[in-house]
């Protein structure tokens, strides 16, 4: 995995300074981009929610790790808006019903989580989150067209009724967004266990449209049916998390395959700061 945007240093808290740093240091790059952040001594301030900008990917590298009660989410954002409105029937202009209302549009999709990556020479402890976002509402159906009047010689007075149309039903909630990609690597000795968690969930799809309203009769006794609301959107795959205790030898392999020539910078870089 290549990476669009890199920053090396001896120490990094991750805290509010850090993440601003980070955002204002990114502006310009394009979405799907992956940052690169590397540390001797790596640590959040406690309990700090490190919310990786939304639509980019992350690899961290750290001689040690440590989260401090904290997290990093790369979650994808749920779907902004819902779907189009569907049309409005088409109004009676005779003997004929008015038109049925059409469709909703479908909701817009959730946005996938973003891709974790974390080597850690030492962990403490990591909790890492990479959900999809929820899909959006499918579009409100159309009205149903209205009724007119028409010269009927059969009926009382000459004149006829026609019928008013129905709603259209509502459209399909949108996808919800796949959860992303995690891999955890650390190297450890010792036979404890650290305390990592992981969540990479897809998320629910949203919810069907609303129904169009039916129109009411030409002279305001009953509406035409409405239409159905739509279904709900299909949810996200989940992500498929990858934690594993490696050796010295894996760890740098590992490395060298994820971020290719990026390791070789890593590895001078903990040599120089060893030499202090």
């Amino acid at each position: 995995m290549s990476a669009n945007w890199k920053y090396f240093r001896d120490e990094i808290v991750i805290n509010q300074d850090f993440t601003d740093f980070i955002k204002d240091k990114i502006k310009g790059s394009s979405q799907g981009s992956t940052l690169l952040i590397a540390g001797r001594d790596c640590k959040h301030d406690p309990g700090y929610v490190f919310r990786v900008p939304p639509g980019y990917n992350l690899i961290l590298l750290a001689a040690q790790y440590d989260a401090a009660g904290g997290l990093i989410d790369a979650s994808g954002l749920s779907a902004s808006g819902q779907g189009a409105r569907g049309d409005a029937g088409t109004n009676s202009a005779g003997q004929e019903s008015g038109g049925q209302g059409g469709q909703g549009g479908p909701g817009p999709p959730g946005n996938s989580g973003g891709d974790i990556t974390l080597f850690a020479k030492r962990l403490i402890n990591a909790h890492l989150v990479t959900n999809g976002g929820q899909g959006g509402k499918g579009g409100t159906g159309g009205n149903g067209g209205a009724p007119t009047t028409y010269h009927d010689s059969d009926q009382w007075g000459g004149v006829g009724y026609s019928a008013p149309g129905g709603g259209g039903p509502g459209g399909p909630g949108g996808p919800g967004g796949y959860g992303g990609r995690v891999v955890l690597a650390y190297v450890d000795p010792s036979d404890t266990t650290p305390p990592v968690q992981i969540e990479s969930a897809g998320s629910q799809g949203g919810d069907g449209g609303d129904g169009g309203l039916g129109a009411m009769d030409y002279r305001g006794r009953f509406r035409a049916r409405n239409g159905n609301p739509g279904p709900r959107g299909p949810s996200g795959q989940p992500g498929q998390p990858s934690v594993s205790r490696v050796t010295e030898n894996e760890y740098w392999s590992g490395l060298v395959n994820t971020v290719g020539a990026d390791a070789a910078e890593w590895a001078i870089w903990l040599k120089h700061l060893l030499f202090l």
